[in-house]
């Protein structure tokens, strides 16, 4: 759990340290902030009812947080390039 919150901090403190991460630090980062969402927000995945549909709309959260992540690296390294 540390070096996911480590991982985040570096993906999402400062958004050109990105482009120096490891796939799975990436990775680590993303799963970071879906679980974060997921437990300020626990109450809204209350109404998915059982444990696989509430763990299907964290992978679902996840996926999403990773696809976060590479729209801020193209746009660090396309639109805004040092």
């Amino acid at each position: 759990m540390d070096e996911a919150r480590h991982t985040h901090r570096r993906a999402y403190g400062n958004p050109r340290e990105i482009n120096h991460m490891m796939p799975e630090e990436i990775g680590h980062a993303a799963a970071f902030q879906a679980y974060s969402t997921w437990l300020q927000n626990n109450a809204m995945y209350d109404v998915l009812g059982d444990r696989e549909r509430q763990r299907e709309g964290l992978v679902g959260i996840a996926v999403a947080e990773g696809l976060n992540i590479l729209n801020i690296m193209i746009i660090v390294v396309y639109i805004f390039p040092q």
